[in-house]
């Protein structure tokens, strides 16, 4: 390996089935079984002592005999992990490696409820390279105040080149729960071990998970699969986006004993960017209802609050799915034009509101209910993470315009108010109905869903 390879494409082939009247009351799912080869292959992904070796004392432990090969059985231990790793001495590869984890970090969903981690992992020298061959997975939680022990295993029979990528629709994805998908099964495949008959262990394990003596048990159940149906149909997404903001041309004057102030400008305009943020659920096919906030970066910018709806079409079904989406925001809408700094000291009154932060910073503002209607492009990296970009326009109604004063030092707790023009002794003629305008803006992003 070049660099380090911490994933693959897989596809199942086929299945067998494990037959047991209890799978489908079974609460718990297990996923990523099928990408077992990728998760333990640590000379692919330079995991463990192979990530900084540094951090890991050495010691020989023993020498071996493996095929008329010497090895060297080498023992390795930081505060988190131990283990052993038996290198074939005259190539210095790496044949064996036993890994047991020693403890885990207290705040950590992929190891939440752990008790305890180990695997095996062996190689073996063929074609004229050496090949991941097997490997062993344990692993145990605490449920129910009981311990749930995970074993994996994983065995590769035959190796043949394959040049051709696995298409996208017909890939096993990480989080993929087989239980959970509908697929042909082929009774013949595996002649005649294609049912896996009802273990005792493994039904001792159901009961126990599934734990029928507790006069909760099936409401808790409910509940549970009642939160896991709700999940499935949020998602979230990111972005920035950028815009043009345009500011008419305007007079001001604000008279005050205390903060007199006048200005008169012509028409300017700037391009600025937001963070934007929306949480949506889908109440229907590809139909999403949601919230949205926008926040600026800079001190022009816009911030806005809305309501949306839209609705997604795949238009590439037959391979990795590519959404078209239409849809519609209505919220309130801040947009403000940066005019100075100025020094405030106590008695300062502007407006009805006393700033005494010594630092104050004045805004031109219009504050206004919006429509703003938008059509974006979604492409999905995998069913949990998707990338977009998004066109959208600006329809502003009710319009308020006026000044705005914020306090600069103070990031929490300091003052700020909105003085509307033709209250409070100020006012601003401009020559248009938008005294701060934006249209046109993009935001491009990523978005998660959060039910898988």
């Amino acid at each position: 390996y070049a660099k380090p390879n911490r994933s693959g494409l897989v596809k199942v082939l086929e299945h067998r089935k494990y037959e047991s009247n209890q799978i489908d009351s079974l609460f718990i799912r297990i996923y990523a079984g099928g990408h077992h080869i990728h998760r333990f292959d640590i000379v692919a992904r330079r995991e463990a002592f192979l990530n900084n070796p540094d951090k890991f004392e050495f010691s020989i432990s023993d020498t071996l005999r493996h095929y008329n090969k010497d090895l060297f059985k080498i023992r390795f231990e930081n505060s988190e992990q131990a283990g052993h790793v038996y290198i074939q001495d005259s190539n210095f590869a790496i044949v064996k490696a036993e890994i047991v984890y020693k403890s885990f970090p207290p705040i950590s969903l992929v190891h939440m409820f752990r008790e305890s981690l180990t695997f095996t992992v062996e190689y073996e020298y063929t074609g004229n390279y050496w090949r991941y061959k097997s490997s062993d997975y344990r692993t145990s939680f605490n449920r129910n105040e009981q311990s749930f022990v995970l074993k994996s295993e994983f065995v590769s029979t035959a190796v043949s080149p394959n040049l051709e990528t696995i298409p996208y629709n017909e890939r096993l994805q990480y989080r993929d729960v087989l239980l959970n998908q509908d697929s042909l099964y082929d009774r013949n495949f595996w002649q005649d071990y294609n049912i896996i008959l009802a273990d005792g262990e493994i039904e001792n394990l159901f009961t126990n998970l599934n734990n029928p003596d507790s006069e909760n048990h099936e409401e808790k159940n409910s509940r549970q699969r009642t939160f896991q149906k709700i999940l499935s149909k949020i998602r979230m997404s990111y972005g920035v986006a950028g815009q043009q903001i345009s500011t008419s041309a305007y007079s001001l004057n604000y008279e005050d004993p205390q903060f007199d102030l006048r200005l008169s400008e012509g028409k300017t305009s700037v391009y600025t960017w937001g963070l934007q943020s929306t949480l949506e659920y889908e109440i229907g096919p590809g139909t999403f209802v949601g919230v949205m906030a926008e926040s600026p970066f800079q001190h022009n910018g816009v911030s806005s609050y809305d309501l949306s709806i839209s609705q997604d079409w795949n238009v590439n079904s037959g391979g990795r799915p590519i959404f078209i989406s239409t849809g519609l925001r209505l919220g309130y809408q801040v947009l403000n034009h940066f005019l100075d700094n100025y020094s405030t000291h106590s008695g300062t009154k502007i407006g009805n509101k006393n700033f005494d932060s010594g630092s104050t910073d004045i805004f031109l503002s219009q504050r206004n209910i919006r429509v703003q209607p938008h059509i974006s492009l979604n492409v999905e990296k995998s069913k949990r993470l998707s990338f977009f970009i998004q066109a959208s326009y600006n329809l502003p109604l009710n319009r308020q315009i006026g000044l705005w004063a914020r306090e600069r030092d103070e990031f929490l707790f300091g003052k700020q108010n909105f003085i509307k023009s033709g209250t409070n002794n100020l006012t601003i003629y401009r020559n248009s109905n938008d005294l701060i305008l934006t249209e046109f803006s993009i935001l491009g992003g990523i978005r998660f869903n959060f039910g898988y």
